[in-house]
């Protein structure tokens, strides 16, 4: 295999468990970060675009939908700003980790508080949302230490 070139998974052949190959600078775990600030920018833009429908087909407040999507462009840029920093300092990437971890606290808050009139898509469509930002958040826990 020639220099430049990485396998993007690697065999432990002694514990049989399949990791990530780390490049010598650790940085080939950037493509979780730029995943993570894009679709934080993209979610954040669309809901804001498009809030009267989605509170429409969500049985949500509009207040509350666009407070969502606001809530998603500011952590989206927050992101991009440690994504593009040549050097990341731990704190903020584990400040990423945690925000999206807690983001499924706050989705699962919006469907108790309003309850009576959320609809099946909406407790749908905002759960599915904090489970998958939460996964994010814990995959980019657990590899902090290359992220940084």
């Amino acid at each position: 295999m020639t220099r430049g070139m990485r396998l993007p998974l690697q065999s432990n052949n002694d514990s049989k468990r399949w990791r990530l190959v780390s490049s010598r600078n650790g940085r080939n775990r950037d493509w979780l970060l730029w995943l993570d600030c894009v679709g934080g920018l993209l979610v954040g833009a669309l809901v804001l675009c498009f809030h009267s429908w989605l509170s429409q087909i969500e049985g949500l407040p509009a207040s509350t939908v666009v407070v969502m999507g606001g809530a998603n462009l500011v952590y989206g840029f927050f992101s991009l700003f440690v994504t593009t920093r040549r050097v990341r300092p731990a704190r903020l990437i584990q400040a990423l980790a945690v925000a999206n971890m807690f983001w499924l606290v706050v989705c699962v808050g919006v469907v108790v508080v309003w309850w009576d009139v959320v609809t099946l898509l909406g407790v749908s469509l905002i759960v599915g949302e904090g489970l998958y930002v939460a996964t994010l958040g814990a995959v980019e826990w657990l590899w902090r230490d290359h992220l940084a």
